[in-house]
């Protein structure tokens, strides 16, 4: 139970620190970082499918794909999720994700 209140809490702070913008640059790059660490787990992948953090790094990516260091971590991401089948799913079907990298070369 304490496990599932803490992640409830840190992804609602990353979702604030994306979504909102309130942060550098630099801090929301490490939340990022963490954000695909985490994400190789398989119960903390899906509770950040769920949480709607997906399309957030959407934005992100579209907001910052002149820095290839957001744009790696980002992708690196997406590349943790699909290996969980619960994320692989919210990926492929419910986002615009492959219309959205159609620049990276």
């Amino acid at each position: 139970m304490k496990d599932s209140r803490i992640s409830e809490k840190f992804i609602l702070l990353t979702l604030s620190l994306i979504l909102l913008g309130s942060a550098e640059d630099d801090l929301i790059l490490e939340v990022v970082i963490l954000i695909g660490t985490v994400s190789m787990d398989d119960s903390c992948a899906a509770m950040l499918a769920k949480s709607g953090i997906i399309p957030a790094l959407i934005d992100l990516l579209n907001a910052q794909q002149e820095d290839d260091e957001f744009v790696c971590q980002i992708l690196y991401v997406f590349y943790q999720m699909v290996f969980h089948k619960a994320t692989r799913d919210v990926i492929i079907k419910d986002t615009r994700i492959l219309s959205c990298t159609s620049w990276i070369k």
